[in-house]
């Protein structure tokens, strides 16, 4: 999914409160040594974009945030002043998810629960191999787990590799009621067609303490399991998943 503008759908100003909100940032009163631009009424993201005036709160970062409308749908929201200069906000989030809605649309998945699910368990491969934010990370990406290109085509307007991947996963019998999960059979080599297979998912979620029990005999952090609450999977540094009943004898010795 593309960075640009997604953070933005979250930050929706109701229509009745823009106007309290432009005022509330106009009683701002300018710092006199960092003195900030006013950015009332330029337009960004080819004019998909208005700013209306500052708003009352700065970002965490203590970014200058300001009251913008989308010329798109006609939605208030609030951004940052270098996220609309650097392009990175492109609408309030509608355009991304119109250009979402578009690409599964391609590929017949737009209506079916089975397809969207598909997808998020491909988008979630993705970004354990490549997106070194995220804690799994460490065990798949920076492990050099890659996957293969059958199945991973980031520049391909058409995605032929979750295509690909999509008819793997039905060839392969997975269903919504049994919600397999993809497993490598090699556990160093990659998450390719010929490296993976479709196991039953018996990692159970369970509370944070026998986690915790797990981990104390370990004086390294490298050597801790980690939890992954959305995959309800145990998972150590070597990227080997671990069942429930290892964890808790381990936890109990």
């Amino acid at each position: 999914m593309p960075k640009g503008d997604r953070p933005n759908r979250f930050k929706i100003i109701p229509k009745e409160d823009v106007e309290k909100e432009i005022a509330l940032g106009k009683e701002i009163k300018p710092s006199v040594f960092h003195p900030i631009k006013d950015m009332t009424g330029e337009k960004f993201a080819d004019g998909n974009v208005t700013v209306l005036g500052r708003y009352r709160e700065k970002s965490k970062d203590a970014g200058v945030q300001w009251i913008c409308k989308c010329n798109l749908c006609g939605n208030y929201f609030y951004t940052t002043g270098r996220g609309l200069r650097k392009g990175r906000v492109k609408s309030c989030g509608c355009l991304v998810s119109k250009k979402c809605a578009e690409r599964n649309q391609t590929f017949g998945l737009s209506s079916t629960e089975l397809g969207r699910r598909i997808y998020r368990i491909h988008f979630d491969i993705i970004r354990k191999c490549y997106n070194p934010n995220r804690d799994e990370y460490k065990y798949f990406g920076a492990k050099g787990i890659y996957i293969d290109p059958e199945w991973y085509t980031p520049n391909d307007p058409n995605n032929t590799g979750f295509v690909n991947f999509y008819n793997w996963m039905i060839k392969n019998g997975y269903t919504l009621d049994n919600r397999l999960l993809v497993t490598r059979i090699d556990k160093k080599g990659p998450y390719a067609p010929w490296n993976c297979t479709l196991e039953p998912n018996v990692v159970q979620l369970k509370e944070t303490m026998e986690l915790n029990a797990h981990n104390a005999q370990f004086e390294s952090d490298e050597d801790r399991a980690y939890f992954d609450e959305k995959r309800e999977e145990y998972i150590d540094k070597n990227g080997f998943i671990h069942l429930v009943n290892t964890i808790n004898e381990r936890g109990s010795n």
